[in-house]
């Protein structure tokens, strides 16, 4: 598995016609965030991307800014998927994680090249 984005689109096959139903993150997109290898800083910012494509919802709910990645589930169960996933990929959760809200509110701090030198 490559550990980071292409412009190619996000394997899932969404139309602006579907329902919610057919918006839910594939299994394949769920299984590569939770083995995604982080090892070094790219890894962590390539996954955070990753995660904002596989996001059901655009601004303000998913933002990633410099190395700020902020998360809201809107209590969609997609993305409380997600969150799961990103719960069970154990090195990004000890490196990112910074702070969780009531509400499905989840922000996470991406390491900088700094952090590894």
């Amino acid at each position: 598995m490559k550990n980071y984005i292409k412009s190619e689109k996000i394997k899932r096959d969404i139309d602006e016609d579907q329902d919610d139903e057919h918006l839910y993150p594939t299994p394949e997109n769920l299984k590569t965030i939770k083995n995604w290898k982080c090892i070094i800083w790219e890894d962590y910012r390539s996954l955070a991307k990753y995660i904002c494509h596989c996001w059901h919802w655009e601004k303000p709910w998913v933002h990633l800014h410099k190395n700020i990645l902020k998360l809201s589930t809107g209590g969609w169960s997609g993305n409380e998927e997600i969150i799961n996933c990103i719960q069970k990929n154990k090195m990004f959760m000890m490196v990112c994680f910074y702070s969780q809200r009531r509400g499905g509110h989840y922000v996470f701090k991406l390491p900088t090249k700094s952090f590894f030198e």
